[in-house]
């Protein structure tokens, strides 16, 4: 299944400001951090440029690329390539990471609710998981979670941190479908 649409390289590689919120106020184990479908890397550069492992997860070998040189892929500048793995993957056919092996993983504008299990499987003891879909909008609900999904797939495993929805308005489907952002650590 193709879920993906090739996007422009932003102007500026800042993290997302709630990530960094989110992330400063618990202790992360020192296990490498995913960054699915990373785009760019903005999100997996804030991790890599204050040291931590990070493992970049894309179907974009542009945007793999440019991670793996390590100009400039982070807001603060460039980031140190010995930390970093970048993996050219469809995310909807695979997830090659193992159980218990990550501190964390960012995934913000992807959702591919068949592989969400293995992925929260990968996150050893105090990881995290970040996830945030793109904006609801009608024209894109069909690549957005149902209302209370996410939250439904963390709850026994991870204490939630925080988790807010915005409902698609005027939807047609049974199910309404959101705008998700959640960070929870696992248990």
């Amino acid at each position: 299944m193709r879920l993906y649409k090739k996007h422009p390289k932003p102007l500026q590689q800042d993290p997302s400001p709630k990530l960094v919120e989110f992330v400063n106020s618990i202790n992360i184990p020192r296990l490498p951090i995913a960054d699915v479908a990373c785009g760019y890397g903005r999100n997996g550069a804030y991790f890599a440029s204050k040291n931590y492992p990070v493992i970049f997860i894309d179907i974009d070998k542009d945007c793999l690329n440019f991670i793996s040189k390590g100009k400039n892929v982070s807001n603060t500048g460039d980031i140190p390539t010995e930390r970093i793995k970048c993996l050219n993957i469809d995310l909807t056919e695979e997830w090659p990471l193992p159980e218990n092996s990550l501190s964390g993983i960012i995934c913000t504008h992807f959702y591919y609710p068949a592989i969400i299990n293995q992925w929260l499987e990968s996150i050893a003891k105090n990881g995290f998981f970040y996830f945030e879909t793109i904006e609801a909008r009608l024209s894109n609900e069909s690549i957005l979670p149902c209302e209370n999904e996410i939250r439904k797939e963390l709850e026994y495993e991870f204490d939630i941190l925080h988790y807010s929805e915005r409902i698609v308005k005027n939807t047609n489907q049974r199910q309404k479908k959101v705008f998700c952002r959640a960070f929870a650590v696992k248990k």
